[in-house]
């Protein structure tokens, strides 16, 4: 098992992964005022109850403006590949 050092810590390379996974999601989460056209959107209200502990750190969900109604999980992936314009 490979060990690295952060800062004086020391960290395998499993707990580095899971940090990876856990805290940089290969996933984003958009919120909207509007249903949107692009994403499977959820509501705000039934959608913040499925979002775990850690995506809600992750995405720092307490800070949404109240209007935003909508919630997209979106891949990386299909984020990257929109058109600037529709970022």
């Amino acid at each position: 098992m490979e060990i690295k050092r952060v800062k004086n810590n020391r960290l395998s390379e499993e707990v580095l992964e899971e940090w990876d996974t856990k805290f940089a999601p290969d996933y984003d989460l958009l919120f909207f005022e509007n249903k949107p056209t692009k994403f499977t959107a959820v509501s705000r209200e039934d959608g913040y109850s499925q979002l775990s502990l850690d995506e809600r750190t992750s995405f720092l969900t307490w800070n949404v403006h109240p209007k935003c109604k909508w919630i997209a999980k979106v891949s990386n992936g299909l984020f990257l590949s929109l058109h600037k314009d529709e970022k």
